[in-house]
């Protein structure tokens, strides 16, 4: 029994293989997309890819073709890839500098080395 849940958690993993890969691709190019384009575009376009990703997906059903539920999967992984870093960016920009560490969830260690603030090299 146990082998066919995990074949089915790993089937599940796998279609969702082109959100990921477009959230990569999409968040590896924003640099350069934030050089010609305003932040605050790049965001509501990340904000409305989601949206529609998530809005053609209520449409599926189990009968649709996978490549129609994995380019939905796609437009949220393109949603993401603009949308992240974005907000992280206009998050960072309002953060007084002296909580920098904070918005960033990010501090410094005892030889002034940043790491995630989750994360803990003592624990």
């Amino acid at each position: 029994m146990h082998a066919g849940i995990d074949q089915q958690r790993h089937d599940a993993g796998l279609r969702m293989v082109s959100q990921f890969v477009a959230t990569l691709c999409v968040s590896a190019l924003f640099g350069r997309l934030n050089r010609s384009l305003p932040l605050q575009g790049l965001m509501v376009a990340g904000y409305a890819l989601l949206a529609l990703g998530l809005l053609l997906l209520t449409q599926v059903s189990v009968h649709t073709p996978y490549w129609i539920v994995g380019s939905c999967f796609a437009l949220l992984g393109c949603g993401a890839g603009l949308a992240v870093p974005a907000t992280s960016i206009v998050i960072m920009g309002m953060a007084p500098a002296e909580q920098a560490g904070a918005a960033s969830a990010t501090t410094p260690d005892r030889d002034d080395r940043w790491h995630c603030a989750a994360w803990h090299p003592d624990d």
